[in-house]
């Protein structure tokens, strides 16, 4: 029982932490949305510099953070875009693999406390013999406890994981856009 409720709590701790985190990206980007706009028209006006400064100022924004990292490697800016980004969407899916991870092993640990429950039904069965159902009993609920116990983690679990592997799929697609948007943006303000 102990494994199932350290996988159990490490899951909702876990969860929890990425719902902050979540919850912190969506709102730092909508707070900055004009500090991006101005970089995306500063670039778009092959002003960098000026770029890369409000980027500077605005480091609580993922965007921006985006944006300032890749200036600060003009000479191949698309693949430090991308790199950028990629670290920001590392930072999101931080933790998430000790979340699945929750989720799969609450039930393996029920499961293994069912086998060991059974062996334990059997090993009283054998030392009273047939005459002390109460020994069989208690075995057989330990084993049905667990079980129930490993499915309770999973899903309390299962829930969190589903929902911020959804909401990380968006945030990565809201990225992508905006990264497209930044390296327009950074075309038009240069002279071919």
């Amino acid at each position: 029982m102990w494994p199932i409720l350290f996988c159990s709590l490490l899951g909702l701790t876990v969860a929890f932490d990425r719902f902050f985190a979540l919850f912190k990206y969506r709102a730092a980007n909508r707070c900055f949305r004009k500090q991006e706009a101005e970089m995306l028209e500063l670039l778009r006006s092959g002003k960098c510099d000026d770029a890369a400064a409000i980027g500077a100022k605005s480091k609580d924004s993922p965007n921006c953070r985006v944006v300032s990292a890749a200036l600060e490697c003009r000479e191949n800016f698309g693949d430090a875009l991308a790199a950028a980004a990629q670290l920001e969407v590392n930072r999101l899916r931080r933790g998430i693999s000790l979340l699945d991870t929750s989720v799969t092993a609450s039930p393996m640990f029920g499961i293994l406390g069912t086998v060991l429950g059974i062996i334990n039904t059997f090993g009283a069965l054998n030392a009273g013999g047939m005459d002390n159902p109460v020994a069989a009993t208690a075995g057989l609920g330990e084993a049905l406890i667990t079980t129930a116990a490993g499915l309770v983690a999973a899903l309390l679990c299962l829930f969190p994981l589903n929902f911020l592997i959804s909401q990380l799929q968006h945030r990565t697609r809201d990225l992508e856009q905006f990264i497209l948007r930044v390296e327009s943006a950074y075309r038009a303000g240069r002279p071919e």
